[in-house]
């Protein structure tokens, strides 16, 4: 993946304007209205505090971030030296410090001294050196906030605690919303990022510092060009990593010189790396359901016409986002051709996840071609013109809501089971068969959350009405599977050509059973649900809200004896309710017939409970449109 991540890098860097580096550490699009300027004027002996600039627009232009150098903070616990930053803890403490001590003999390097002099004082000596200097106390005097200078061990928390109050009083003053705003340091009102001495050092920590120990470099081949160069293994600095750098354990011969046998990098490769990797995190990012995931384009020629290269790492995430969210007939002309040209790369989709400083990557799936978005498209469009040829255009299903047809348990704000949804979207990217009784076990779990309402375990939504929002999860698991029988993923069902019963059944369905494939078992299964969401509504309509009969329906899988038992109850139901379920005693003949019709057809307990809830599903969707059950004048009587 490093290579992947450096041929964009590569791209990118081509298309740049001029050789401005900048371009690519500063983000092209942030949340910020303000910036706050602190000046520290040494002339006067004074800390002045106040607004530097300040929008109407929705964000500050990238212009304005560029014209102040604003980049994220250092991940970990690095010492900080960015000059405009979001952490006021950093800029009152350790910022300035930092600058002074690395960076090159010249007027930035005097002026910090300056100002060091002036407005801070010291620290009690923590262990560690970053919190050594805090700005005095005296200086911010319109703030009325004292800072506790105490043991070490509670210093940082301390620096904390002081920019915390001081920030707030701030926000206060100007009217600012949080994360809406930044600061940025002056000295004698002059922007620190404006000294060329500022921008050389930021560039140099970025770019060449990872080359200066001679522990970390050798004279090898380039993991990625394979030119035989001076390399590093210090890849610290990135965001996206793949190697373990700082665990002796990984290293060869537990020597941690040694890190460089599983990855070095020359200074171009380095270079292309970064680049790449904050193109990637500001570009190539979007979400997949409840996931988080990157889509990294790779060439597999040699790379040539960059303009063009450019363009398509451009549009393959808008792309991929119109195909998840595929869901209106009005999307049937494809607006990029992209992916239908005949262009030499594939796709890599990552899935990650970050906390604080860490990344994880959960899945990876490789090489996908883009031919497979497309066919995944085209099948996305056949579902929408069955839905609304059904009169079920209300009921979406996408790539996206797959997320929410598959429960996983959670503990916490942390889902347990990542993987186990994680496989079936790399099944259907990958072209991989999935086993379909898993599938009905899955539906299964979703049906017993919704019935027996235990949401919190689990990602799936509280519904305020379970019932019905189960109606609507059961149709789009028949458009799921559909879905991946149309991708020849999972065996495809054969409907039951030439039935003599159809003419008996409910208006509507035979079409709903001919789109979906229903075997004759699977008909009367769900005609046997459409009997039981009869029965059900009756009970409703005489005050049970609770429908007993639904508790006739075992979740956890419903044997062929336990079917069979279901049937004689809902006969006697039927004779109970007679004169509120129309036509139910019908519907209940031809049940047994198409369920008894099919001996060599065996299904599992969970696919038994599947077809069940489909009938009853779509009797209570025709119960929602027309509030009756009795069918009109012109239906086929016996």
């Amino acid at each position: 993946m490093l290579h992947t991540i450096a041929q964009i890098g590569k791209i990118v860097s081509a298309q740049s304007k001029g050789d401005d580096i900048f371009e690519f550490l500063v983000p092209d699009s942030t949340k910020f209205k303000s910036i706050i300027k602190i000046n520290f004027d040494t002339e006067n002996s004074k800390l002045e505090i106040d607004l530097e600039k300040s929008t109407n627009q929705d964000t500050l232009s990238k212009e304005i971030l560029l014209q102040y150098l604003y980049m994220p903070s250092d991940k970990g616990n690095r010492p900080q030296y960015q000059a405009s930053s979001t952490n006021l803890s950093y800029l009152l403490s350790q910022i300035i410090p930092n600058l002074f001590l690395f960076i090159e003999n010249g007027e930035l390097k005097n002026i910090l001294n300056r100002a060091i002099q002036l407005f801070f004082v010291e620290t009690e000596k923590p262990k560690d050196a970053k919190y050594g200097k805090i700005v005095n106390d005296k200086f911010l005097k319109e703030y009325d906030v004292k800072f506790i200078n105490s043991k070490n061990e509670k210093i940082k928390v301390n620096i904390e605690n002081y920019a915390e109050q001081i920030d707030f009083k701030i926000r206060e003053k100007y009217n600012l919303r949080p994360n809406e705003y930044f600061y940025t340091l002056f000295i004698d009102n002059k922007p620190i990022v404006n000294y060329e001495d500022y921008k050389n050092f930021i560039l140099h920590k970025n770019l060449d510092e990872a080359f200066e120990d001679d522990n970390d470099v050798h004279e090898q081949y380039c993991s990625i060009c394979g030119n035989i160069a001076k390399a590093t293994q210090n890849t610290t600095r990135f965001q996206l990593k793949f190697y373990m750098i700082d665990k002796i354990n990984f290293a060869s011969h537990f020597d941690k010189t040694n890190f460089f046998k599983s990855v070095s990098l020359c200074q171009d490769c380095y270079k292309y790396v970064l680049l790449g990797e904050n193109w990637i995190n500001k570009n190539l990012r979007t979400r997949l359901g409840g996931f988080e995931l990157y889509i990294l384009p790779h060439f597999v020629f040699p790379l040539e016409n960059s303009e063009n290269l450019y363009h398509i790492i451009n549009q393959v995430p808008k792309d991929f986002n119109e195909i998840k969210n595929y869901k209106s007939i009005q999307q049937l002309e494809y607006k990029s051709l992209v992916l239908s040209r005949q262009n030499p790369f594939l796709i890599n989709f990552m899935f990650y996840k970050k906390s604080q400083s860490a990344f994880k990557i959960l899945l990876l799936f490789k090489d996908v071609p883009p031919t497979r978005l497309l066919e995944i498209e085209k099948v996305l469009n056949q579902i929408i013109c069955i839905k609304n040829n059904l009169q079920l255009s209300s009921i979406d299903f996408s790539l996206e809501l797959i997320y929410w047809l598959i429960p996983l348990k959670k503990k916490g704000a942390d889902l347990l089971e990542l993987r186990k949804l994680l496989q079936f979207y790399n099944s259907i990217f990958c072209d991989f068969p999935i086993d379909q009784n898993i599938l009905f076990k899955f539906y299964c779990e979703l049906a017993h959350i919704h019935h027996f309402q235990t949401y919190y375990i689990y990602q799936i939504s509280h519904s305020d009405n379970p019932n019905i929002t189960l109606v609507y999860d059961t149709i789009k698991w028949n458009f799921f599977l559909l879905f991946l029988s149309k991708l020849n993923l999972i065996n495809g069902g054969q409907y039951m050509e030439n039935n003599t019963l159809e003419k008996y059944y409910p208006e509507g369905i035979a079409d709903f059973f001919r789109q979906m494939n229903y075997n004759c078992v699977q008909q009367g299964l769900a005609l046997l649900g459409y009997v039981l969401g009869a029965v059900a509504y009756a009970q409703y309509k005489e005050g049970l809200s609770n429908k007993p009969v639904l508790d006739k329906i075992n979740y956890q899988g419903m044997t062929d004896e336990k079917i069979v038992r279901l049937f004689n109850s809902l006969f006697e139901k039927i004779r109970q309710y007679k004169q509120h379920i129309g036509f139910a005693e019908r519907w209940w003949s031809v049940a047994k017939q198409n369920y008894e019709a099919g001996n060599n057809i065996t299904l599992s307990s969970d696919e038994r409970v599947f077809y069940l809830l489909s009938g009853y599903a779509l009797n209570t969707l025709h119960t929602r449109k027309d509030s009756t059950f009795e069918e009109n004048n012109n239906d086929k009587q016996e």
